[in-house]
């Protein structure tokens, strides 16, 4: 639709004295260094996955990590975590969770307590260290050493399943092969005696 020289001489004497509008075109003086938005121009940055280095604008809310689609597809798109990292998350999971389960794991605990109470047998925490002295301070499963790991006590046969809390029914293992056997009847001593 083409407008009549009139309709756009009326529409001149009404936009006379107006400010400039976001459809209308920004002057010179309002470009680079002179805009208010200006956040010092490009920037350069060293790309995660390939260590090439790229420029970015400073001003974008988010800067880019990776120099183009296919290194931020490569490299996953994420931030590397180190291992401090994991375990620092792990722990404050675990504290979550133990804050939120507080009656699960107290209950939990009183039955085990009971359980042990109800099957018989104690032993010290001297007897447990002579045990692993004796055992050469090696998990029986993996053969790994005290240093190296922390030795936990294992029922050979699980208080779940009525096994005693003597020292007979005690074996050192490390915590995963531990939790590996989880509720499984398995005395790894015979096989520790035979070797030697």
């Amino acid at each position: 639709m083409k407008h009549t020289d009139a309709f756009k001489a009326m529409m001149r004497a009404k936009m006379k004295g107006r400010k400039i509008t976001w459809g209308d075109k920004i002057s010179a003086t309002k470009m680079g260094e002179k805009n208010a938005a200006w956040k010092g121009g490009p920037t350069t940055y060293r790309c995660l996955y390939c260590g090439k280095v790229f420029r970015d604008h400073e001003g974008r809310k988010a800067r880019r990590r990776f120099c183009s689609i296919s290194c931020g597809l490569r490299g996953g798109n994420r931030k590397r975590t180190s291992e401090e990292d994991k375990k620092r998350r792990k722990k404050a999971y675990k504290k979550l969770y133990c804050e939120k389960n507080m009656e699960k794991i107290a209950f939990d605990n009183r039955r085990r307590r009971l359980r042990e109470r109800a099957n018989g047998g104690t032993h010290s925490y001297g007897e447990w260290q002579l045990l692993k002295y004796y055992m050469g301070n090696i998990c029986l499963c993996c053969y790994r050493q005290e240093p190296e790991i922390k030795l936990t006590e294992d029922h050979v046969v699980p208080v779940s399943k009525g096994g005693s809390d003597n020292l007979d029914n005690i074996q050192p293992l490390c915590n995963d092969c531990n939790m590996r056997k989880a509720t499984k009847t398995l005395d790894y001593r015979t096989v520790f005696f035979q070797m030697r």
